[in-house]
């Protein structure tokens, strides 16, 4: 059935708080007081941005949103996570620096980092703000039509508010899930973690118009 036009406004606060914590570079501050503007780019352009994710036609979007919410990137940490919990201290880091591949240890390290910190939810936000994102593009790619975007969305923000109990919780979610799996791009983590700070804490941000609860 399909939504109704104030349950689509009621999401849409949702959806942008979501993808403000995606956006990065000189337009990023912009673009989060102004999300509808970072999806007014040209179909080339948004097509493109998929394009980075391996995503190249309606079928694959729909399987990398379906897979996001169904398992996602917190599959693997989950795996991590449970093999070095079950470590004292000491045996971690021993663990740690026995691993001879470079991506595995960097793995390994950055888990360990967040072991203790992260909430229940783990990095879930990472998978629900880059699936929002591209049920964002998708839809106004046409690869997606309006009750298939909604639908989405939906049941990204309801994974959300089961998985933390605030924004602060998924805004760390999603940092620990950026740094994991950044792989070899070049991130300026410290201006992303100042940006998070904005979000949680300025009046006009997203996240203090429409809380997660």
């Amino acid at each position: 059935m399909p939504m109704s036009f104030e349950e689509r406004e009621k999401l849409q606060k949702y959806v942008d708080a979501m993808v403000s914590l995606v956006f990065a570079g000189d337009k990023a501050n912009y673009y989060i007081m102004n999300p509808e503007s970072a999806y007014s780019e040209t179909k080339q352009k948004l097509a493109s941005i998929l394009n980075e994710f391996n995503i190249r036609d309606a079928a694959e979007l729909k399987e990398r949103i379906e897979w996001l919410i169904a398992d996602g990137k917190r599959l693997d940490y989950k795996f991590i996570y449970y093999k070095l919990i079950q470590m004292t201290e000491e045996g971690r880091i021993q663990k740690i620096k026995s691993v001879s591949d470079r991506k595995e240890q960097r793995d390994l390290t950055i888990v360990n980092r967040y072991l203790r910190r992260l909430p229940a939810g783990g990095i879930t936000a990472f998978d629900c703000s880059f699936a929002v994102h591209f049920c964002c593009i998708g839809h106004k790619l046409r690869w997606l039509s309006k009750d298939e975007h909604w639908n989405y969305v939906n049941k990204l923000v309801r994974l959300a508010q089961e998985s933390y109990a605030d924004w602060d919780e998924y805004c760390t979610g999603f940092i620990a899930g950026l740094e994991l799996y950044s792989g070899d791009q070049s991130l300026n983590m410290k201006e992303r973690k100042n940006r998070l700070m904005q979000l949680l804490n300025f009046s006009d941000s997203p996240m203090v118009k429409r809380k997660l609860h």
